[in-house]
């Protein structure tokens, strides 16, 4: 930002903390000769990342006017409705310090399913640069040697975006878009294909053993 010929510090955190959230790495930026030229966002936040607090809120709309008040590298804002997906059992207060050596990183990424690695001493809230949508995204983990395969409730953060809590150890998260519909619809399929082959060898069978005059 310039002022009476001075630069002033910008800092991109407080001035557009949503595209950061939402992991946006580059802007187009126009030029004074008329052309485009990308610049990178070094404020973007990253594909996931640990946060140490939630901010409840009512609804909704106090979710967006949270946005812009919070740190949200440390925090996320929550609709009460989700609150019971992201509660932490812990038997002792946990300081901050213990979270440092904390991680969570993206491995893979597909249309069909997104990869996570986790390494964290005690049970913390993740999230993901994703948007929340309810109706097919599943969570999944199993620790390094690909066992204990469980599934893990998601909830709605930070109004669009999607958060889990972890549990303590080393994990794989895969992140599945597995709608329950396309699982009934191909149900069906298999069921209506049986039962058009069943009729289909009995028409032949019928055919094949009926005497002709």
């Amino acid at each position: 930002m310039q002022t009476n010929g001075f630069m002033l510090p910008c800092n991109g955190d407080s001035i557009f903390p949503v595209l950061n959230m939402l992991n946006m790495k580059y802007a187009i930026v126009p030029l004074q000769n008329g052309s485009q030229m990308p610049v990178q966002n070094p404020y973007a936040m990253g594909n996931c990342w640990f946060v140490d607090s939630l901010m409840v809120v009512d609804n909704a709309n106090d979710e967006i006017a949270a946005l812009s008040q919070i740190d949200l590298h440390t925090t996320a804002v929550v609709d009460k409705a989700f609150t019971n997906k992201l509660n932490i059992s812990q038997p002792y207060v946990v300081p901050l310090m213990a979270f440092a050596d904390d991680q969570i990183e993206l491995t893979t990424y597909t249309p069909r399913y997104i990869d996570y690695h986790a390494e964290n001493e005690h049970n913390r809230r993740a999230v993901f640069a994703e948007i929340y949508y309810p109706h097919g995204w599943k969570l999944y983990i199993w620790d390094k040697d690909g066992k204990e395969e469980q599934e893990l409730s998601l909830a709605r953060v930070n109004y669009m975006l999607r958060a889990a809590v972890i549990p303590a150890g080393s994990h794989h998260l895969r992140m599945v878009f597995a709608p329950d519909s396309v699982r009934k619809g191909n149900i069906l399929s298999l069921v209506c294909f049986a039962i058009m082959l069943l009729t289909l060898c009995g028409v032949i069978g019928y055919e094949t053993h009926t005497p002709r005059k």
